[in-house]
C-alpha cells in the first residue's frame, strides 16, 4: 500500500493537484463544524488571493461538474 500511496502523490485527482485533496480533508477531520471549516477555507483563500484563488476556483468547478 506504501508504495502505491507514493506513486500517486502528485498526481491530480479530477484535475485538482493531490495536496489540495489532502488539506480539504485534513480540515474536515480536525473541525466537524461546517462553519469552522468554511471559516478556515475563506482566511486561507484570502492570505493567498490572486492565481491560486483562480486555480482553486476552477478545481471547484471540475468537482461540482463531477457531480452534475
Amino acid at each position: 500500500m506504501k508504495d502505491y500511496v507514493n506513486a500517486m502523490l502528485g498526481k491530480p485527482i479530477a484535475g485538482i493537484p493531490d495536496e489540495h485533496w489532502t488539506r480539504f480533508f485534513q480540515l474536515h477531520a480536525e473541525a466537524r463544524d461546517p462553519s469552522r471549516i468554511l471559516a478556515t477555507l475563506e482566511s486561507q483563500l484570502a492570505e493567498s488571493r490572486g492565481t491560486i484563488w483562480e486555480e482553486i476556483e476552477e478545481a471547484v468547478r471540475q468537482f461540482v461538474n463531477l457531480f452534475r
